[in-house]
């Protein structure tokens, strides 16, 4: 089984598909607000062993360490479309070229078939109210998939295998 992802990005954002082992998307706006840094929005997935809770206590625990100044200051347990989501937003610093940079990261989290998906949208803290409504709209948009990979071809002799 491979977990599949699917969303809407918003027009003209630049995207890349893919770019890494476990970072499916990463997009950034078009234009750079006054703050210096743009918008993003990251995909990612990663093996998870236990449950969805769990594995976002564990996250956000590692990103403490990560994260200059990281505080949690909203967290959420949603239903999007019949599966679990939990939802941070977080706050920390960031060292940026235009000095520290006060950063607004939204966290929505799913679990599927023992893979977590995660995404991420992050945006200067002056700019949060212009994108929170943007990233809220592609996090609606968010589905993660089961796939089953691909069967042997015609005449294996495996039932469903071949055309009918």
């Amino acid at each position: 089984m491979t977990v599949t992802v699917t969303l809407a990005v918003p027009h003209r954002w630049s995207t890349r598909s893919d770019p890494a082992t476990g970072l499916v998307l990463h997009a950034r706006a078009p234009m750079t607000p006054p703050s210096g840094f743009a918008p993003e929005i990251v995909v990612r997935t990663t093996p998870v062993a236990g449950d969805l809770a769990r594995w976002r206590a564990e996250s956000l625990a590692a990103l403490a360490g990560q994260l200059d100044g990281l505080d949690v200051e909203d967290t959420d347990r949603l239903d999007l479309d019949g599966r679990a989501v939990v939802y941070h937003r977080i706050g920390h610093r960031l060292r940026h070229r235009l000095g520290t940079l006060e950063v607004v990261a939204e966290q929505w989290s799913w679990l599927v078939d023992g893979v977590g998906v995660t995404l991420t949208g992050s945006v200067a803290r002056a700019d949060y109210a212009d994108y929170a409504d943007v990233f809220e709209e592609v996090a609606a948009t968010l589905v993660p998939g089961v796939s089953a990979p691909p069967g042997p071809g015609p005449g294996s002799g495996r039932p469903g295998a071949g055309r009918s």
